[in-house]
């Protein structure tokens, strides 16, 4: 990760390692190019545009410690879940319903306190 003189950034290589993912970016007006102030002036104008953020998405999931994350041969894996919004896959970012199956751990059986929806494998 490039940190552009954030030290404190390194302590989030790992979360962002395991999937963590927030990024904003601006644009000084100094030296840029006419594309990206759409012709509004030259070299030399100092504009000062509104800048807003919109229609921002945030998912929320499980927390997996670092170095770690979900693993998906702990469990032993059934019948495919109706959705992929079922139980754990939400969280897990199960890539479709094909690969979200009722789960347990391999010491449970499948109606076991264990026993979930879960993506079959490690996304």
């Amino acid at each position: 990760m490039q940190t552009q003189g954030c030290g404190y950034l390194h302590e989030l290589d790992n979360d962002i390692a395991d999937g963590m993912v927030f990024v904003v970016s601006n644009w000084g007006l100094g030296g840029i190019q006419d594309w990206l102030t759409k012709d509004r002036c030259n070299w030399t104008c100092n504009v000062s545009p509104n800048e807003s953020i919109k229609n921002i998405s945030i998912k929320v999931g499980t927390v997996h410690p670092s170095g770690g994350g979900y693993d998906p041969t702990a469990y032993n894996f059934g019948n495919a879940c109706a959705h992929v919004t079922d139980g754990q896959c939400p969280s897990e970012n199960c890539p479709s319903v094909d690969h979200c199956k009722w789960s347990w751990l391999k010491n449970d059986w499948s109606g076991g306190p264990s026993a979930d929806c879960r993506c079959d494998i490690a996304v």
